[in-house]
């Protein structure tokens, strides 16, 4: 498993929540992280499930590209990229990630020490 650990304060776990749809169609749990102790996690509902749909492809980028920020593996990595992916039909949102991937490629991508 590979995971990512930020620390987020009340208020930004309650705006994080309504963004991420805790309540519609996500759920909080938690995982033990060696080193971190509890983390909360969201996790899709069971009811939410469908395997024939594919995130978005601004979606699938952005998730890469924290990998790669986060040293992730290169095989781990691969797998993200390789994923299918299918493109956002809500033009306003899809333009609104786009232009969040391209500041996040802008970046200079090195693994936090």
């Amino acid at each position: 498993m590979h995971v990512a650990v930020y620390e987020i304060d009340r208020a930004g776990k309650r705006k994080l929540d309504r963004i991420e749809g805790v309540g519609r169609g996500y759920d909080v749990g938690h995982i033990d992280v060696p080193g971190f102790g509890r983390c909360f996690t969201y996790l899709a509902a069971s009811t939410h499930i469908d395997d024939l749909l594919h995130p978005f492809d601004w979606y699938r980028e952005m998730v890469l590209l924290g990998c790669l920020r986060h040293a992730f593996p290169g095989a781990y990595c691969d797998r993200i990229a390789a994923m299918p992916a299918m493109a956002d039909p809500h033009h306003q949102r899809r333009a609104r990630n786009w232009r969040i991937v391209d500041t996040l490629r802008g970046r200079k991508i090195t693994a936090k020490t």
